[in-house]
């Protein structure tokens, strides 16, 4: 039975690819064939069963174009309406595909945009692939899962299929919000080390307990600070503001916290105020996932 289905999504994979060889230049196929089979390989068969080979492999070479050319740090995203003359290929949903750098969270933190703006999700791809760029950011290669080579890179791929949006300005909006969303993202990835070093530092200086702090509450929060540190939560950012202050940012209704939002400071003189502290910081971060952030 699961040979069957192994040669049924070899068949599947290999209809999708037969177009490539037609229809773009001898220099392209390998790197796009290898694009399609790594784009398609774990979405169900099932899901794509209503879709036509033309309209799959229009989908796929989408993504494959919008991702050729990304700098490091870019978001190349786009929302559009496919239509058979101008794109090659149709759909009766609204498409938004996505390729930026890679980071944990992006899946989600895009859904979750799409979601508040009202739009349903008819169906999400999003393969992870390992590529080869030059130093112009123009994609040279597509490899193997897991290669291992020297310079190369492992980028996330993503296309969304939703309700479908006909209006332009609202297009232009959902882009824009989808930006600030990965924006978002990359500073909470970037801080995210930086406030375990700030914790950890907390955390060696806060052993002898300081009045009015018993030894029981110190040990009570030390082992509190060793939960949050074995990858069950998720830090808010935070910057310092000179040698007696942490930032903390908070923005309600969101998973990350971008540099430009309000600021709230807690001033940090002694030990005892950086323990109130990591108290407003952790009370902060509990309405975030808790959970580690996997870089895979």
């Amino acid at each position: 039975m699961a040979l069957r289905a192994e040669e049924a999504e070899a068949a599947f994979i290999q209809s999708v690819c037969s177009r490539v060889r037609d229809d773009l230049a001898p220099e392209l196929v390998d790197q796009c064939d290898a694009f399609v089979r790594q784009f398609y390989h774990w979405v169900p068969r099932e899901d794509l069963a209503e879709r036509s080979t033309h309209d799959l492999y229009g989908a796929a070479i989408a993504v494959w174009e919008l991702a050729r050319d990304r700098a490091p740090r870019a978001f190349n995203v786009r929302a559009y309406n496919p239509v058979l003359a101008e794109h090659g290929w149709r759909s009766t949903n609204t498409i938004v595909d996505v390729a930026t750098d890679h980071m944990p969270f992006l899946v989600d933190s895009v859904g979750m945009e799409l979601s508040r703006r009202g739009y349903g999700i008819q169906l999400s791809i999003h393969p992870v692939i390992d590529v080869l760029r030059d130093a112009h950011g123009r994609l040279v290669e597509v490899l193997p899962a897991g290669a291992r080579l020297p310079g190369v890179l492992t980028e996330p791929l993503m296309q969304f299929e939703i309700d479908r949006e006909t209006q332009p300005e609202r297009l232009e909006e959902l882009v824009g919000g989808i930006r600030r969303v990965l924006a978002d993202v990359m500073v909470a990835v970037e801080d995210w080390p930086i406030m375990r070093r700030r914790m950890h530092e907390i955390a060696d200086a806060f052993v002898v307990p300081a009045p009015p702090l018993h030894r029981r509450e110190v040990e009570e929060v030390n082992a509190f600070l060793e939960w949050v540190d074995g990858g069950n939560f998720i830090f808010q950012p935070a910057s310092p503001s000179g040698a007696d202050y942490l930032i903390c940012r908070p923005r309600p209704g969101v998973t990350t916290i971008p540099r430009s939002s309000p600021r709230a400071a807690v001033s940090t003189p002694d030990l005892r105020s950086g323990f109130r502290c990591r108290q407003t910081c952790a009370r902060r971060s509990t309405s975030t996932r808790t959970r580690s952030p996997p870089m895979s």
